[in-house]
């Protein structure tokens, strides 16, 4: 939930700073073809920016432990955040956290002209 509202925060305000920038002093509306631009690069930058977010997101769902206990029944250990961050860190440094974004971004500029 915190990823998607980071998202949505820096695709929001980046689109609207953009717009308002492009627009200038002139009070006349923008040409759609500006605009589908401006939401196709506030997608992208909204997705590489929660990039590392999302893959620590996607390796505590990957990697979620199932447990016997003594007691003979299954528990299932929850991976912390924190913890899934420090492991990737450790496996593949810096870059591991940038694994995928070229897709994610190709997506979330897709998804800002739908916006």
């Amino acid at each position: 939930l915190g990823r998607d509202l980071v998202t949505a925060a820096v695709f929001w305000q980046s689109y609207r700073q953009a717009s308002n920038f492009l627009k200038g002093d002139d009070e006349g509306a923008l040409p759609a073809t500006t605009l589908a631009g401006v939401a196709c690069l506030s997608g992208i930058a909204s997705t590489v920016l929660t990039q590392p977010a999302d893959v620590v997101k996607t390796r505590m769902q990957a990697h979620q432990l199932m447990v016997s206990g003594e007691d003979g029944y299954r528990k299932v250990k929850v991976v912390r955040y924190f913890e899934t961050l420090a492991a990737t860190y450790k496996a593949a440094g810096l870059r591991g956290l940038w694994v995928g974004t070229v897709p994610r971004a190709l997506r979330g500029g897709i998804g800002g002209l739908v916006l």
